[in-house]
């Protein structure tokens, strides 16, 4: 489970634009809860970077859950803050050290259907051979994709962090950095329920699975944690205790009155 995100240096966290966005610039501290955690706010507000901030601390933004791996790790280190040292031009710091999260140390899942299966930065990822091969041989429209992704991820997903790296394997300089991770992935608040980190996950279904999909989610209530970016109406239907996140002020009461003067309340 996420307790907390804090952004201690907004200059020096896991993504590089986060100074950009002007929604995000004087937020400091975002706090989750068990069960439904929905991220609500217009286009261009930061909903996905505060998602990509928390799978690239979390080691799930690759291939879907918490591995620490050489191309999660050399994203890691070379995110950091670039500082002078004597004798050489630059050198990255060990790892951006300017964003905190509180969790319980354990893997976290994350679901974002436009995700190219298997590939990071252009190259073969570590899953490439695992849920990339299944993903080409598995025939589908982009909605029934996602969702075959999003139940190869639940199937597949432990509750330990996987490391394939290990500082035997490794000289000093990357020893130093997968150091720096450990200490990062250490336990920082009790033990919660399995996490699942949600971008815009019924953004490719019709809408008979858009329902399907929302009806999982609600029915989970608070035996997993769902932290999720969403512009979808059904998302104003959730109960009581959801907790809402909004970026923008009034932006879901605004959302509330569109929908129902556009006569769509009665579709969900």
């Amino acid at each position: 489970m996420i307790k907390e995100l804090r952004i201690t240096d907004k200059d020096n966290t896991y993504v590089k634009w986060w100074t950009s966005v002007p929604k995000l610039k004087n937020r400091k501290v975002f706090r989750f809860k068990p069960g439904l955690n929905i991220l609500w706010s217009p286009n261009g507000t930061g909903k996905t970077t505060i998602l990509k901030q928390l799978g690239k601390y979390l080691h799930c933004d690759q291939g879907g859950r918490s591995v620490v791996t050489e191309s999660s790790l050399r994203e890691a280190s070379f995110a950091g803050k670039r500082v002078k040292v004597e004798g050489h031009n630059f050198k990255h710091s060990t790892v951006p050290t300017g964003v905190k999260v509180a969790f319980d140390g354990l893997s976290v899942v994350s679901f974002d259907p436009h995700r190219q299966v298997g590939i990071m930065g252009g190259s073969f990822d570590y899953d490439f051979l695992t849920e990339g091969v299944k993903d080409i041989y598995s025939k589908g429209s982009q909605g029934q994709m996602a969702l075959f992704r999003l139940n190869q991820l639940l199937e597949s997903s432990t509750r330990e962090i996987e490391w394939r790296i290990k500082k035997s394997h490794c000289n000093s300089t990357w020893r130093e950095w997968l150091c720096a991770v450990e200490a990062q992935l250490k336990p920082s608040c009790e033990e919660g329920p399995p996490t699942i980190l949600m971008d815009e996950p019924d953004g490719t279904l019709d809408w008979h699975n858009k329902k399907l999909l929302w009806d999982w989610i609600w029915d989970k209530g608070d035996s997993i944690q769902i932290i999720m970016a969403t512009h979808s109406i059904f998302a104003l239907k959730s109960p009581k205790g959801t907790n809402w996140i909004e970026l923008a002020k009034g932006y879901k009461e605004q959302s509330m009155q569109a929908v129902k003067a556009a006569g769509l309340w009665s579709e969900v």
